[in-house]
């Protein structure tokens, strides 16, 4: 195998158990199990079908099949948590995970329907987690390939699982704010469609932006930040960023009285369409790849991405009041 192929398999690593329960660690993985759930969410947010119908690497599962997985697996788990609480050292029974995600539900079922099992699940196992004592996190149950296995030791291995295929899934549909962004294209447009034209066209003050001249500052920071971003990606060394004169450029654009609002909105949905494409691809170490900003301080990739998506989402916030809380991403 490849060592690009184990990375992808690997994306995180592997898990070793620790020789013994460390409270604070405990404390950290049961956290890590409780967050899954809004963060495979996330990860999903605005992946369409082909997205979900993608393996992760050459020869792995689908992100469907990946996420129907997870409840197959923390299902399982919940239950060998169980057993093993009011059993003396059960001998449990594994499953074949692979031939479970090859039947029907795994291959076609939405993935609503595990993303709700599991947020209920989680919810309900990190209630249970969190009640143990430590004569309870040190009770075992067998494993028939693994064999003994202490229950602070499982509690690792789902939170290290979690975050496994939660790796997986971003492999195709990218960091939150890659997914975020996918959501945003869908319901820009949806926004300033819904939004009468007059009000759209009218300027609070002459010196104020409209809400179409905001749409039109957001085409030109797509075009802007489409530049850092493959600049940055294609480097060897960091890069450093231009500034541009904002309210100049909106202004010698004449997006006012040159850009109809349906042109506008055509315009920032490709130059969108452009800045997904080139971000969607990095991978990995790319994302803490440097630059330098206009103002001189230093900052990553990753800074850079999630500080456009959150600046788009602040004028969507001006252009629409309570954008970004129906879009849950308050």
């Amino acid at each position: 195998m490849t060592n690009s192929l184990i990375s992808r398999q690997f994306p995180i690593g592997t898990f070793t158990p620790p020789a013994e329960a460390e409270p604070s660690q405990i404390r950290a993985w049961i956290d890590e199990i409780e967050r899954l759930p809004s963060e495979l969410r996330a990860a999903l947010s605005g992946a369409d079908e082909k997205l979900l119908n993608t393996p992760y690497r050459e020869g792995g599962w689908t992100v469907r099949q990946v996420v129907h997985h997870m409840a197959d697996s923390h299902m399982n788990s919940y239950v060998r948590f169980k057993l093993a609480l009011t059993e003396e050292e059960p001998t449990i029974k594994p499953y074949r995970e692979d031939r479970w995600a090859e039947l029907d539900d795994a291959l076609d079922a939405p993935v609503e329907l595990s993303l709700v099992l599991l947020e209920q699940l989680h919810a309900r196992w990190t209630l249970l987690l969190r009640s143990l004592s430590g004569d309870q996190l040190s009770r075992t149950f067998r494993h028939p390939e693994s064999g003994i296995v202490p229950l602070y030791a499982n509690i690792g291995i789902y939170a290290w699982h979690g975050r496994h295929h939660l790796a997986h899934i971003r492999l195709v549909t990218g960091t939150p704010a890659v997914s975020k962004l996918r959501e945003l294209l869908r319901a820009v447009p949806r926004t300033v469609r819904s939004i009468p034209e007059e009000d759209l066209l009218r300027k609070p003050a002459p010196e104020r932006w409209s809400k179409h001249e905001i749409l039109g500052h957001l085409c030109d920071s797509a075009g802007v930040n489409h530049t850092r971003f493959l600049s940055i990606l294609v480097s060897d060394s960091p890069v450093s960023l231009p500034g541009y004169q904002q309210d100049e450029w909106v202004r010698r654009n004449q997006y006012q009285t040159l850009f109809t609002p349906g042109e506008l909105l055509d315009y920032w949905v490709r130059s969108n369409e452009r800045v997904l494409s080139a971000v969607s691809g990095a991978r990995g170490e790319e994302y803490a790849k440097p630059c330098i900003l206009p103002d001189g301080t230093e900052a990553t990739f990753s800074w850079l991405l999630d500080d456009y998506v959150n600046h788009l989402l602040h004028h969507m916030e001006q252009i629409q009041e309570g954008f970004r809380e129906r879009l849950g991403f308050a």
